[in-house]
């Protein structure tokens, strides 16, 4: 997830420079942990399914979803943001 797009988060953790924001208000570098997470996660879910290929692993991503919602909002219709963060 993006949780540098959290509210709480961006509470915490504002920032009087805007360079640590990116152009939808979201911590870069909270984001920037998320992305490099999700990284670390698919490489190790793809060398657990490589080393017992018999089993199926999966996991969710949330991170995209709740980017495109940011990018593209009126493509969702109305949504209630802090539900969808929580």
């Amino acid at each position: 997830m993006p949780t540098g797009c959290v509210p709480i988060v961006l509470t915490l953790y504002a920032s009087p420079n805007k360079s640590d924001y990116d152009k939808y208000g979201c911590l870069d570098k909270f984001n920037d942990l998320a992305r490099y997470h999700n990284e670390l996660l698919r490489q190790e879910v793809q060398a657990l399914q490589d080393k017992y290929n018999l089993t199926k692993i999966a996991f969710a991503d949330y991170f995209r979803p709740v980017v495109n919602f940011l990018q593209k909002p009126a493509k969702f219709g109305e949504i209630n943001i802090i539900t969808m963060l929580l």
